[in-house]
């Protein structure tokens, strides 16, 4: 009897260490992404591309307090994100009552580097590749 109460509470100590290091992991992973990125370029099927002249300002700020700013060939957004982190994918809300947010899947993240792929069919095969920057 003991040993089954021992094994027991092994058990939930193991799981309560468990989710705090998922829950400090997600939180160290919010903070890695809460960053300036400029489109640095994008690659297909393992084949780099420089981007264009009209890529150029490219951007993608990701605030801490969970709010973004995207340009898109020129084009301004904003709005809030959302991790998630057991999928590894960034979710962009243009407001609160988004109900299509833009799903971003986070392929690789460096202290200096991020690639992406937009989880949309048309263009599921390109990876975005950002470069920190000092400041947006």
């Amino acid at each position: 009897m003991v040993k089954i109460f021992l094994q027991l509470i092994f058990y939930v100590l193991f799981l309560v260490l468990g989710m705090t290091h998922v829950a400090s992991s997600q939180n160290m992973q919010k903070e890695h992404l809460a960053k300036y990125w400029k489109l640095n370029s994008y690659r297909i099927d393992s084949k780099s591309y420089p981007i264009s002249k009209k890529e150029k300002g490219d951007k993608l700020l990701l605030h801490a307090n969970m709010s973004f700013v995207s340009v898109f060939e020129g084009e301004k957004e904003s709005g809030m994100w959302y991790l998630d982190a057991s999928k590894g994918i960034v979710y962009l809300y243009k407001n609160e009552d988004d109900k299509e947010p833009l799903p971003i899947e986070i392929l690789k993240l460096t202290a200096n580097s991020l690639e992406v792929r937009l989880d949309i069919p048309e263009i599921k095969k390109v990876v975005f590749i950002y470069k920190k920057m000092e400041d947006g």
